[in-house]
């Protein structure tokens, strides 16, 4: 009489094969994953040696400065290698080999990705740009997606970017500050110099920082930077002019500031755009300058890009700002002073830090932070 295989040989068996599996599973998967890496690198080396080769034969057709601006190459190869390019052509070598898919590959060389078969070995489509992060040239999603993704470091201290206001012209900006230090933590520490900020590098347009009043005739200091005109028109007709694109990454700020005589308490509101305070500027104080205190002094901290340059209330003819004229002028700081409740600060055009009524007409250069 035949006797089949018991409950406990069926389960050694099964246990067996899923160890079996288990270990030669991977080290296949392994061995395939390693030779199409390895065929993409030679890939990678013979489109290379192509365009050298081409180059060295002075064959390239670069009379399309637009394509060569746009960085395109188009068909790279016909049927029988031969390369065909238009543009301008990546660096020499090969840099990484990206997974698209199951089978197929991008090969990145240089500036640009090839996309390709990788098992058949043929482009599956044409070469795409793959440019390094710029500041200038990255588009405002990518920009935010970077710094809220913990990627902000591939850009660099004062990068600018040109931003589109519409009505208010174009103008530039810059990053200001890429970090956040232990007292960026600190209960009633301002936001304004923590984390990814962008400050304008010009002047958008000018605005007194609160007109004159019937109880007084130089504008007033009262109530601080979240009572000035100039607060509600940067975070409107300022802030709406800006792109959508670029709304979308900015954040709601912590705002400190100081106060003048009429009022006893440091100020806390939140912007969407603001004004820099003296010590976000110039970090110092100078203990023998005329109505001398701001009382939010503590509350912030100077900048990187300020930091970087080295500015103090004795070095700081490098901070100048121009308008759409091309014109060094002043610029409002939202600093008050606290020893009258008429005067804010403001930023002369030598780079000296100045104050004057709050009815002057002086100009806007805000900032905001991204996150």
């Amino acid at each position: 009489m035949k006797k089949g295989f018991t409950l406990i040989e069926l389960l050694a068996v099964i246990v067996i094969l899923a160890i079996i599996a288990l270990i030669a599973v991977p080290t296949i998967t392994g061995i395939v994953e390693k030779a199409k890496k390895g065929g993409a690198r030679e890939s990678a080396n013979g489109y290379n040696d192509a365009i050298n080769k081409q180059m060295s034969l002075n064959l390239m057709d670069n009379d399309d400065t637009n394509d060569i601006n746009k960085g395109i190459i188009d068909a790279p190869f016909d049927s029988k290698y031969n390369l065909k390019v238009k543009g301008q052509v990546p660096t020499k070598g090969w840099v990484e080999v990206l997974k698209d898919g199951v089978n197929r590959y991008s090969l990145v060389i240089g500036e640009y990705v090839v996309s390709y078969d990788g098992i058949n070995n043929t482009v599956v489509k044409g070469t795409e740009p793959n440019p390094k992060p710029s500041f200038a040239t990255d588009s405002w999603e990518v920009i935010i997606n970077n710094v809220r993704n913990g990627k902000a470091d591939v850009y660099n201290l004062g990068d600018t970017k040109e931003v589109d206001m519409g009505e208010f012209g174009t103008h530039t900006v810059r990053i200001a500050n890429m970090s956040t230090p232990s007292e960026c933590s600190t209960e009633g520490f301002s936001e304004t110099a923590c984390g990814f900020v962008i400050e304008f590098n010009d002047i958008i347009t000018s605005h007194v920082m609160n007109p004159t009043t019937d109880d007084n005739q130089y504008g007033t200091s009262k109530g601080g930077w979240p009572a000035t005109s100039m607060r509600e028109y940067v975070n409107s007709d300022i802030y709406n002019s800006l792109p959508s694109d670029l709304k979308m990454g900015i954040i709601d700020t912590k705002v400190v500031s100081g106060h003048g005589s009429s009022d006893s308490i440091n100020f806390t509101s939140m912007d969407k755009l603001y004004l820099l305070s003296q010590k976000e500027v110039y970090d110092e104080f100078d203990s023998s300058f005329i109505y001398n205190t701001d009382t939010a002094d503590s509350a912030t901290r100077q900048l990187d890009y300020y930091k970087k340059l080295g500015v103090t209330t004795s070095n700081y003819s490098n901070i100048g700002k121009k308008n759409n004229s091309n014109e060094l002028v002043r610029w409002w700081l939202r600093s008050a002073c606290s020893s009258n409740d008429y005067i804010f600060y403001f930023v002369d055009i030598s780079g000296m830090r100045l104050n004057h009524f709050a009815n002057t007409e002086h100009n806007i250069s805000p900032a905001f932070r991204i996150g």
